[in-house]
Parts: structure tokens; sequence; C-alpha cells
């Protein structure tokens, strides 16, 4: 019977078989596993373009978690002595400035533009701690018809461009309105 004795190199190759199909496939599972739980979720698609894609389900939850706010005023560093009042808003269903959310109601049948309260709300938004250098604005719009949903980008990205903020940070979310609404939930928010 004859005895077989493992060279240096048979040793070596052996090492390399174990550090390269044991050891390093172990490692990379472990930190993938480790770095998973820690970091926040992301959206799937960040390329920073005006982007169309499903609901985002944080802003959905944030939606019908917040109860309105409107007693929220815009804030004015001026010290004027006149006191601001703001007139009554109505088309507005959700307004939270500290988790820097927005919902209110727009009838592409009847409007082509946000109204200037609208917009003066979205300024005021635009200064929610929740709006970093990072954030990527997303805005959660009806599936509507072509002519409707052109309608209704438009009169959003005419409002965000009066207030200069660039397109490159609006990400457009996409949901699956009631058939017999003839006014339709917008909804802003911070990522």
């Amino acid at each position: 019977m004859q005895r077989y004795a493992i060279t240096d190199r048979g040793k070596l190759i052996l090492v390399m078989f174990v550090v390269l199909f044991i050891a390093l496939p172990s490692i990379i599972i472990v930190a993938w596993i480790v770095t998973r739980d820690t970091t926040p979720n992301e959206s799937a698609n960040d390329s920073r373009g005006a982007i169309q894609s499903g609901v985002d389900s944080e802003a959905s939850e944030a939606i019908h978690d917040s109860s309105p706010d409107l007693t929220q005023t815009p804030q004015n560093n001026e010290n004027s002595g006149s006191v601001h009042t703001d007139p009554p808003i109505t088309n507005i269903l959700v307004y939270d400035f500290e988790a820097g959310v927005m919902t209110f109601l727009f009838a592409p049948e009847s409007q082509t533009a946000l109204d200037e309260n609208i917009v003066s709300k979205i300024r005021e938004l635009l200064t929610s701690p929740k709006n970093t250098e990072d954030a990527l604005t997303t805005v959660a719009i009806p599936q509507l018809s072509d002519d409707d949903s052109e309608v209704l980008t438009d009169a959003i990205i005419n409002a965000f461009e009066s207030l200069e903020i660039p397109l490159s940070v609006i990400i457009f979310n996409v949901y699956q309105p009631a058939s017999e609404a003839q006014e339709f939930e917008v909804t802003i928010s911070f990522q």
C-alpha cells in the first residue's frame, strides 16, 4: 500500500481553497446582513431625475398617519409689527411642517395651475427640517388620462420652477385613484 504525502504546493492550494470558497463568502454574507439592517430604505431608482414609479410606501404612511395642521403660519423673519394671516386654504388636506408632508386637492378638469395659496404653502414646506441638502422631493400623483396627467404634472413642475427647485430632485410616484373622483390628492414629501 502506498502512502500519499501532501506537498507544500498542495498545502498552499488547500489553504487557498478554504479562503476563497469558505471564508471569503462567509465574510461577505455577514457584512451584507449587518449593513442591510442599518441602512435606511432607499428609493429603488435614485438617479436624481424626474422619475415615475410606484407609490412610495413611507409617504403613503405619513399621509394617513398625519392629521391636518392648517394653523401653521409661514416663518417670517421680519419684525414689521403686523400679524400676517393667510387666507383660509380649503383644498389642503394634510400639512405637517415637521414631517415635511403636504397633501392637497387638484382638479385637472377645472384647474391648469396650482393656486397661489398652495404655492405659498409649498414654499413654506421647503423650509422643513426634512428638506435636507440630500433630500429628494417626492410628489405622489394619481394615474390619470394622458391629457389630465399633462395638466397636473405641468402645474406641479411650473410651481416648482417658480420656487427655483431643480427638476433633478423631483420624483413622481403614481398611485391608482378612485374611479369616480373629480378632485385628486397630490402629496409632496421629502426623502
